[in-house]
């Protein structure tokens, strides 16, 4: 028995079980001293067996020997059918564990997007191979059933085709609780992120497990905060650049280049104003935004309409408070000149840079079908409220 289970012959070794078990069963020759203790010793060395089994689904399995391994338990009669179930679930779930902390700790803090790509296709290639073995080696669990209390039995005990959905939709919560958290450090790469998980969402639909629908809400929430971050940064920038800048002694543009331009038209130009080369902080200020746009245009959300406007509303009103802030302070120290530079730098905030956002908004948001049932606006109602400073300022001067 022992030379069997060394040399890996479970067939052998299991008949030799079973022989002995037959013999046990015979009470006048169990019960002579020899073969009892004979007996007792096979029963010894069927559990370093059953030790070999259980490790071999506890390592990385093809489906054949999944098959012959879970016989020979089986054939062992050490589990019930239910017992059984668990139990590969239990080690497949232990194998697969252990291919996740294969990853380095600090991936997801050096290299996020290249932590939820590994992350993405460890669960879509182990994950798949454990759904396939477990559906073959226990035909009657033939699609992932709901569970709940429609699957408990009238002894309050989970019936066997719900012990699986069980686990893969724990697995599945798993994922996505990795993924929510590791795209709160992800930079923009949204779009090839979301085309991995709608890629592997699509092949557990074969299986009946399509959570698709579960990955819109987070990365509706991880585009909303990225970005709201980033609307925030440049807005700091504008602040620090605002501070030290210093108005021209003479004037570049004439009062006509930053007269006031219409928030809507036929054909909108989404060329930035030529006219703000002159004045660094609002280029860097605008080059900011449009930046964000072209990064939100790869990977749009509808939700984007919902938060977009308010977020650059806000701005309006940082950036404006700031402008008035400057004045304040820097007022004492202009020449009759500087107050002329200062006002045509009023005047093309006001005239050019939110229009020109206002603009912008309208094309990234045109093509989005729920725009209307949304009724949300595509430009910054709020921006004229949020400039009453800088219009006092230009009619003051």
């Amino acid at each position: 028995m022992n030379t069997f289970i060394k040399n890996q012959y479970y067939d052998d070794a299991l008949d030799l079980l079973s022989y002995m078990k037959r013999i046990s069963k015979k009470h006048f020759i169990a019960e002579i001293p020899i073969i009892k203790s004979i007996i007792e010793e096979v029963k010894e060395s069927s559990k370093l067996l059953l030790d070999q089994l259980l490790s071999q689904l506890r390592s990385t399995v093809q489906l054949p020997v999944c098959l012959r391994v879970v016989g020979y338990l089986r054939r062992l009669e050490s589990f019930t059918e239910v017992e059984l179930r668990i139990k590969f679930i239990q080690l497949r779930n232990t194998w697969f564990e252990s291919k996740l902390e294969m990853l380095p700790n600090d991936l997801i803090k050096t290299n996020s997007y290249e932590y939820i790509t590994q992350i993405i296709e460890i669960y879509r290639v182990h994950l798949f191979d454990i759904v396939t073995q477990y559906r073959a080696i226990f035909s009657d669990d033939t699609s992932f059933q709901n569970f709940g209390r429609d699957a408990l039995s009238t002894d309050d005990l989970p019936q066997e085709s719900s012990i699986f959905s069980c686990w893969l939709s724990y697995r599945i919560s798993c994922f996505l609780d990795d993924l929510e958290v590791s795209l709160q450090s992800v930079d923009a790469r949204f779009d090839f992120i979301l085309g991995q998980c709608m890629y592997f969402g699509q092949s557990f639909s074969r299986v009946g497990c399509d959570f698709r629908c579960l990955l819109i809400p987070i990365f509706q929430d991880a585009i909303e905060n990225f970005y709201s971050k980033a609307i925030e940064q440049v807005d700091s920038e504008f602040q620090s650049n605002m501070m030290t800048y210093a108005p021209p002694s003479t004037k570049a543009f004439s009062k006509d280049l930053v007269a006031e331009t219409p928030l809507a038209s036929n054909t909108p130009s989404v060329s930035p104003p030529i006219e703000l080369l002159e004045y660094y902080p609002l280029s860097v200020y605008l080059n900011g935004l449009l930046t964000i746009f072209n990064l939100i245009r790869v990977c749009c959300p509808t939700s984007v309409a919902l938060w977009l406007p308010i977020k650059l509303d806000k701005s309006s009103e940082n950036s404006s408070s700031v402008i008035a802030t400057y004045y304040n302070i820097e007022e004492p120290a202009f020449s009759s000149e500087n107050s002329k530079a200062f006002q045509l730098y009023c005047r093309a905030f006001l005239n050019k840079v939110f229009p020109h956002i206002n603009t912008c908004c309208s094309v990234l948001l045109s093509k989005s079908h729920m725009l209307n049932s949304l009724e949300c606006p595509l430009v910054l109602t709020g921006t004229k409220d949020h400039l009453k400073k800088v219009t006092l300022l230009i009619d003051d001067e």
